[in-house]
């Protein structure tokens, strides 16, 4: 009986970590997100045994398919070459896909995320669509653009004042 319990357990684990495979083909995820999805796949597989989540996530990890941290890394750079996004934004972002607020701190006060950069970036992409508009409009724009893109004050401050030579 207990061998037909074991092969029954490792049919189990086979299948949640063939469905774990069939997902990180697709898509990058972070260990909170593919646990959950394996939870789900559990519940609608009946199978009630959660301890197989935590062997499998073991698995992945050690097997390089998941890694927190450098998951992390590519969001940030991801986030500066599609959308340039400040800290605030970013921070929310990585929290909201389950990557500890360690590994967050981390790679937001990594010398290679700048901050005032990016908002420069993202600030000449956007005033190519404000070039009718009268520079004090365009100062209260560019602050509520770059406020809405997650980017402290003092940066919005430093840009929109280096951008305009306003000694302020």
């Amino acid at each position: 009986m207990a061998l037909k319990k074991n092969k029954s357990m490792s049919n189990d684990y086979d299948k949640l970590l063939s469905y774990s495979f069939r997902l990180l083909a697709k898509k990058r995820y972070t260990t909170l997100e593919i646990s959950q999805k394996m939870s789900r796949f559990l519940h609608k597989s009946a199978i009630n045994d959660e301890e197989l989540i935590g062997e499998v996530l073991e698995r992945l990890t050690e097997l390089n398919y998941l890694d927190d941290r450098q998951y992390a890394k590519d969001y940030c750079s991801g986030r500066e070459n599609s959308r340039p996004s400040g800290k605030a934004l970013v921070r929310r972002g990585l929290k909201m896909k389950g990557i500890p607020s360690q590994i967050i701190d981390e790679v937001l006060d990594s010398p290679t995320f700048d901050e005032f950069e990016l908002a420069k970036d993202a600030f000449s992409r956007k005033s190519n669509q404000w070039r009718n508009i009268p520079p004090q409009k365009l100062k209260e724009k560019a602050f509520r653009f770059l406020a809405s893109r997650g980017f402290s004050s003092d940066t919005i401050y430093k840009v929109v004042n280096a951008q305009y030579d306003d000694p302020t």
